[in-house]
């Protein structure tokens, strides 16, 4: 008993010792250098990345006003865009069919440049260089487009060779260039556009139940609402928006009741569709501000909305006329039923019109700005950029009836090129329905849309290796056609005939 009970004793001794040790000798546990996690909804951007948006915002700008002087004419809709200018700095109402955002900021940013409305845009040839301040800024805003796709392009987690491939395709793209160096709507429109792209991009990229998916989701509201405050033709992203949320919704989150899915559908498009309406009522509420006088456009107006106009000529000024006649908001909607009603009226023909279905061929004919001897300007679709963007669309059709055999990942980077190929759908089928005359310039929103999606479906969907050669292969196409086709933008001395290679084009 006595030995056993001294065994006992040095046990617990024993135990007591090792307990000390546990809780005082540290323990050498062995590193491991395991990879720093990313950090949740946070762009990926570095110094290359930075350096590469610096050089494609100054070569865009660069391509955008590059001659920008010649021709020294007032040519092709200037003439209309600058009477509209003049009547904003006169303050005397004018009509137009289209919304009045781009038209407001060519007014603000004149009236910046201390422009005093005093050219005569019916003149055929301009007698001073104030025309160039106006030029410039379609171009300051077209130039932008460029670096904006490229930051689109990380956002949708495209490759830096995708995303820079995209932007090399619209910095040559010869619409975009011809279209924002003239006094012309359309350079801001496809600002505009590309910033709602880029908008869209940060919606796609952040998880759905982060307060910065809802504050990209407000983003892309504004942008689409200063879209489509500008013209029409960009009413397509509104419908590409809600088919992202959409998408994002039934693939992102699970729910055992389908009414949930669509109460989030609603919340979501709330959230990018009451900033675009808020935009665009806005937009016209300064439009109808700024215009108090009659001016030439009155006579497109009913009369009890032409009564609100002050006569210029008449004094003292009748300001309570403004305040007793119909609301703004009946005068907003009154001026929206009377642009849609003569934009639908616009029949009449043109030499250079052209349809829908010719655009992505070829086949339209070239919209004529300028001619004089050996130089000229035309409007008209960069062709590799044409037959890329049309190829692309294409193919995407055929692997939609394969989609049942795709595996997960392809099918997951599919739904991403889907995103670029509704953008195109819906931009150029509503063409279809429109009686009115049509020019090579309405297919630029389309042709965006499938240019990016000739870049997914590369970087997305064909292997690495494979993706990468074809990325750099378009880079080099896309850089040869525009300094083959160039000259026809800027107005450059050349063999303008020789760059003709359809008889359909001019």
């Amino acid at each position: 008993m006595i030995f056993e009970s001294r065994i006992q004793s040095e046990q617990k001794d024993n135990t007591e010792q090792e307990t000390n040790i546990n809780e005082n000798t540290p323990i050498e546990v062995p590193q491991v250098n395991l990879p720093k996690p990313k950090r949740k909804n946070e762009l990926e951007f570095d110094s290359i990345d930075f350096v590469i948006i610096i050089f494609l915002t100054f070569v865009s700008y660069w391509t955008r006003n590059y001659r920008l002087q010649f021709p020294d004419f007032c040519v092709f809709d200037e003439t209309h865009f600058g009477k509209f200018t003049n009547a904003y700095i006169n303050n005397s109402y004018f009509f137009d069919i289209h919304p009045p955002t781009a038209k407001l900021l060519l007014y603000a940013f004149s009236a910046a440049f201390q422009y005093d409305g005093s050219i005569d845009f019916d003149e055929y040839k301009y007698k001073s260089t104030e025309y160039l301040n106006i030029r410039q800024i379609p171009a300051l805003f077209g130039s932008f487009c460029v670096p904006l796709l490229y930051l689109a392009g990380k956002g949708y987690g495209f490759s830096r060779l995708a995303s820079l491939t995209i932007s090399i395709f619209i910095l040559g793209e010869t619409s975009m260039i011809t279209e924002a160096r003239f006094i012309l709507t359309d350079g801001i429109l496809h600002f505009f556009t590309c910033l709602s792209i880029f908008g869209l991009s940060l919606v796609w990229f952040y998880d759905l139940n982060s307060k910065e998916w809802y504050f990209s989701a407000i983003f892309a509201g504004i942008s689409i609402g200063l879209a489509a405050s500008t013209k029409f033709t960009s009413l397509s992203l509104t419908l590409l928006c809600a088919f992202q949320v959409i998408l994002q919704v039934i693939h992102q989150l699970e729910f055992s009741d389908p009414a949930l899915y669509f109460f989030h559908i609603v919340v979501r498009g709330t959230a990018c569709a009451v900033p675009a309406l808020a935009v665009y009522i806005i937009s016209f509420l300064i439009h109808i501000q700024v215009l108090p006088f009659k001016g030439i456009g009155d006579a497109y107006l009913h009369r009890k909305y032409q009564n609100v106009l002050i006569n210029k000529s008449v004094t003292p000024y009748n300001w309570r006329k403004r305040y007793d006649g119909p609301s703004l908001i009946a005068q907003i909607y009154h001026l929206n039923d009377m642009m849609n009603f003569y934009n639908m009226g616009l029949k009449a023909s043109h030499p250079s019109m052209s349809r829908w279905y010719e655009w992505p061929f070829l086949r339209a004919r070239f919209v004529a700005f300028y001619s004089h001897g050996n130089s000229a300007v035309f409007g008209f679709t960069q062709p590799f950029n044409t037959i890329a963007g049309t190829f692309a669309a294409f193919v995407f059709m055929i692997l939609l009836m394969f989609f049942k055999k795709f595996t997960k990942e392809f099918y997951e980077n599919f739904l991403l090129c889907s995103v670029f190929y509704v953008g195109f759908f819906f931009s150029l089928v509503p063409f279809i329905l429109v009686p009115r005359c049509l020019f090579l310039y309405h297919y630029i929103i389309p042709l965006i849309f499938s240019c990016i999606l000739f870049v997914a479906m590369a970087d997305k969907l064909l292997p690495p290796r494979y993706g990468h050669f074809v990325l750099q292969i378009a880079q080099f196409f896309s850089l040869a056609a525009y300094i083959y086709w160039c000259p026809l933008s800027y107005a450059t001395p050349t063999n303008v005939f020789a760059r003709k290679w359809s008889k359909r084009w001019w």
